[in-house]
């Protein structure tokens, strides 16, 4: 039975829902057609000064890895900080300031478990990317 995510999502063994709507993928296969059309929700994790607006989209319960499509309003940022899994954030959606390099639409940054990172938005504009930590997500503020 496929649990049906809505907005073009499915985290699925494949079978079409309740609702008739078609399979995607095959074999327990995570997919979304569009991640920014994914409801988010707000989350105010220590590391940001106001609540941002993320999504779920995959959670491994056996390694605890998780991925989540966040949205970052111009301006706002993380609060230098570390997580014990490594984490990957490709870019979707405008620029995102990762370390002080700022990289575009299709970019890609990834840390190391342990280091030090922060990422914000540029002031103009705001910015969607993805999240992928290789295990739980652990955070910590840096000093």
């Amino acid at each position: 039975m496929s649990a049906w995510s809505g907005a073009g999502g499915i985290d699925a063994a494949m079978e079409p829902d309740d609702a008739g709507a078609p399979p995607v993928g095959c074999g327990g296969a995570v997919i979304h057609e569009r991640l920014a059309d994914l409801p988010r929700h707000p989350d105010d994790a220590t590391v940001y000064p106001r609540p941002v607006a993320l999504a779920r989209v995959h959670q491994d319960e056996a390694t605890g890895a998780v991925h989540h499509v966040i949205r970052y309003p111009a301006g706002l940022g993380a609060l230098a900080h570390t997580h014990r899994s490594a984490h990957t954030i490709p870019v979707l959606e405008r620029r995102l300031v990762a370390n002080g390099e700022v990289i575009g639409r299709g970019g890609y940054a990834h840390f190391p478990a342990g280091r030090v990172m922060r990422h914000t938005t540029t002031t103009e504009e705001p910015c969607l990317f993805v999240t992928m930590f290789d295990g739980p997500v652990t955070t910590e503020l840096a000093e």
